[in-house]
């Protein structure tokens, strides 16, 4: 039977006045659930709502950056390398150097135009979301560029999880010191501004870029610190969400280990419930965030995001008391998988790893387990 899957709920206080002290102390102390701000920062940021991915990239021109690229699912390369119900974690992607403009050649030289006419699940576009470069950018000749060697048709490409203030930076020493670079910078970090949220301490310096062209994704994971603000700034993008209650039935893994990101064994898209039964007893929650959307993520909710076009977002973690726990939970998981010999041992088991929740793997040490996937 299929599972029951349940709508994020929008936003609907509107007592609680944006950018105020009481809406920040409500998201941080009562918002439990998932919640979606529909057009949350629409007349807001208006800069950042003009960041479809070719926009960005023509900021970005000469910024070089490491691209996730993967075949996409249902492709040849897909099907040999992964199967039809393998998860495909971050070390199973291949990873290019190249810079945004070489980027923007690639979205544009191969694969389908961009629609100017976004009618569908969103709505129509509101006019600050399809301003684009009056002329196409031109990426590098395709002996050049590294991208061209995957087919747009078949793989998908993702800058994922780039610190704005980092990619600056690389802007800047591009620049060779020059003013332009410097005051361009400044520029984008001023334009995203969380204090329409209730926190005013927070920028474009805090702040992470996605952008991915069609079926781009993360695997379903949680993040081991803080609450996640994201802003959808073009394009759509799916999040399946599932409570922290869910937990044993999306059985957690340490392997790959990345600090903060606690990964699930469940290819969430395509489940095996031979192998993850106690997956059909997850409580699912999903959106489908359009330019303009903002979703609130409360700490340790489970996520996984595809972009369903080519598409841009930004997102902030807020930072929560029991952050300094976490750590110190992810000094001693960090400690442990450094482990060579514990990593023989779970490479050696790797069937048995797999199928089990690692919580019930070293069942005579309880503590130990649980720091493994927590």
């Amino acid at each position: 039977p299929a599972m029951p899957v349940h709508d994020v709920d929008e936003w609907k206080g509107s007592e609680l006045e944006k950018g105020s002290k009481e809406l920040r102390e409500h998201l941080l102390h009562s918002q439990k659930k998932p919640v979606v701000f529909k057009r949350g920062i629409a007349g807001v940021w208006k800069e950042a709502l003009s960041w479809d991915p070719l926009v960005l990239c023509e900021k970005l021109q000469e910024v070089k950056t490491t691209f996730k690229v993967c075949p996409k699912r249902d492709t040849p390369a897909h099907s040999e390398r992964f199967g039809r119900h393998q998860v495909v974690y971050e070390t199973h992607c291949e990873y290019v150097q190249a810079t945004f403009g070489q980027f923007a050649g690639w979205l544009q030289q191969q694969g389908p135009e961009y629609s100017e006419n976004t009618e569908h699940a969103c709505g129509p576009a509101s006019p600050e979301t399809v301003e684009r470069p009056s002329k196409r950018l031109k990426g590098e000749d395709p002996p050049v560029n590294p991208l061209m060697t995957f087919p747009r048709s078949e793989y998908w490409v993702y800058a994922d999880y780039k610190y704005m203030s980092q990619l600056l930076c690389d802007e800047e020493e591009g620049e060779g010191g020059r003013g332009g670079g410097r005051e361009r910078s400044k520029e984008l970090i001023r334009a995203i501004d969380w204090s329409v949220f209730g926190f005013p301490e927070y920028d474009g310096s805090d702040s992470t870029l996605w952008v991915g062209s069609e079926e781009a994704y993360t695997p379903c994971h949680y993040d081991t610190y803080g609450c996640n603000l994201v802003a959808q700034l073009s394009g759509r993008k799916k999040w399946r969400l599932f409570p922290p209650k869910d937990s044993p039935m999306l059985y957690p893994t340490r392997v790959p280990f990345e600090e903060s990101s606690v990964y699930s064994a469940v290819n969430v898209s395509r489940p095996d419930l031979s192998l993850h039964p106690g997956f059909r007893d997850t409580e699912e929650y999903e959106a489908t965030l359009c330019a303009g959307d903002v979703l609130f993520v409360p700490m340790h909710w489970w996520h996984h995001v595809e972009c369903l076009e080519p598409s841009t977002s930004i997102n902030t973690w807020i930072h929560l008391n029991s952050d300094s726990h976490e750590r110190v939970k992810e000094a001693i998981v960090r400690a442990i998988c450094r482990s060579q010999h514990l990593l023989v041992a779970l490479m050696t088991r790797k069937s048995l790893y797999f199928s089990i929740p690692m919580r019930n793997y070293f069942q005579t040490e309880r503590t130990f387990s649980c720091c493994l996937w927590l």
